[in-house]
């Protein structure tokens, strides 16, 4: 890995990266690098040679001075790349064709213009990638049979619309997606009626740094059927959220749900939407400002709320969160085994109501601790915690 390095213009001579023929991860990120390889005089490189042959990890990310990976890298391949992840290196397209496609505007792509791959060359292995939206654009006609795992990024119009069409049409298989860097106001919007079952092996949902995204689903769109499949949720740097679970809908696998940096968000969820949250084992809510409590009344006259599979609860860095819930409602959680409180200044009780947490005997208060704190029961502990 090459971290942070500004005044870095070449990571390798040709005739030091002619003889890396083992390397199988390279990291490149933050730096000045202009050229990954250069070409010494002297050392002669033949059409058919490869550098780094036995490569199946590459990231490039935040370098903006790329010009070009080496002069001939679009005639090289890869046999065995399998994770492709690139961000934000103006001066280059990451691919090209062996016919060069009109792109979506009727404009064609610049001969000249500095290339990073041979889409021909790369996709076929993928099991990983990462694409940009000037990507997508000239991607449409790729189908992605062994790909697992895609970003999608810097779609940064405001008013920018998602890529269905392109998501459902291309990826069989694909069992995680990665939203980043964007100003999506919505994810897969459409309605859901006439498109079945949409990404059916779409498994983990990614959500970081979607500064206009205020709504993960909206009732009856596509978007509601395909979080039935998702057993995995992170939500990360989304400040115009201020509710991740508004309104019921079926989570019928969810287990894990972590959500982090969401200057925005005032409350988890509602009461009856939580309530479909019945595989939950793992719920992490960090460094969320603005957060007064997890669950929130909806007015639906939820009596009795439980989160029968929760194993474990992480609440750290919430400044404003007062309680787990401020209703007079019954909290049940009979699998929980762990839970971190730290950061929390002002919460003082889990929740009003009846609390029963039977295997629960301790409250952590960093995420290292081993002892922890307990005083009979949650809310008795919380309370101490807080004079």
């Amino acid at each position: 890995m090459v971290d942070k390095c500004e005044s870095l213009k070449i990571l390798f001579p040709s005739s030091v990266a002619k003889h890396m023929t083992q390397l199988k991860e390279l990291v490149v990120q933050d730096c000045g690098v202009e050229q990954i390889i250069v070409e010494e005089d002297g050392v002669r490189m033949n059409v058919g040679d490869l550098f780094f042959p036995r490569l199946t990890d590459l990231r490039l990310f935040e370098l903006p001075k790329l010009r070009n990976f080496y002069r001939n890298s679009h005639t090289s391949t890869w046999p065995f790349l399998k994770q492709l992840r690139v961000r934000h290196y103006s001066k280059m397209r990451s691919f090209s064709f062996a016919c060069e496609f009109h792109s979506s505007h009727g404009t064609t792509i610049e001969e000249n213009q500095p290339i990073l791959f041979s889409i021909e060359k790369v996709i076929p292995q993928l099991e990983t990638l990462r694409l940009a939206r000037e990507d997508v654009v000239m991607l449409q006609h790729y189908i992605f049979a062994n790909l697992q795992g895609l970003g999608l990024q810097c779609y940064h119009d405001e008013d920018v619309a998602f890529p269905s069409n392109f998501l459902l049409q291309r990826f069989p298989n694909l069992e995680l997606l990665t939203l980043s860097c964007s100003s999506f106001k919505e994810i897969f919007p459409e309605d859901a009626s006439g498109y079945g079952r949409a990404l059916g092996n779409l498994k983990r949902l990614w959500l970081e740094k979607l500064c206009n995204l205020r709504r993960v689903w909206k009732d009856g769109s596509l978007m509601v059927e395909i979080l039935k499949q998702i057993e995995a949720m992170w939500v990360e740097e989304c400040p115009s959220l201020s509710i991740v679970l508004p309104s019921p809908t079926s989570f019928q696998r969810l287990m894990d749900l972590g959500v982090k940096d969401c200057a925005g968000l005032v409350h988890m969820g509602t009461c009856s939407a939580v309530t479909s949250l019945v595989h939950l084992h793992w719920l992490s809510l960090r460094n969320c400002g603005a957060m007064e409590d997890v669950v929130t009344d909806d007015g639906n006259g939820v009596e009795d709320i439980s989160f029968p599979e929760l194993e474990e609860l992480i609440l750290d860095g919430l400044p404003r969160l007062e309680s787990f819930s401020p209703m007079n409602r019954a909290f049940r959680f009979p699998s929980l085994v762990r839970i971190v409180i730290t950061k929390c200044p002002k919460m003082n009780i889990f929740c009003k109501g009846a609390l029963r947490t039977p295997n629960l005997n301790k409250v952590l208060l960093f995420e290292e601790d081993d002892e922890g704190r307990w005083e009979g029961d949650l809310n008795t502990t919380i309370q101490t915690l807080s004079t």
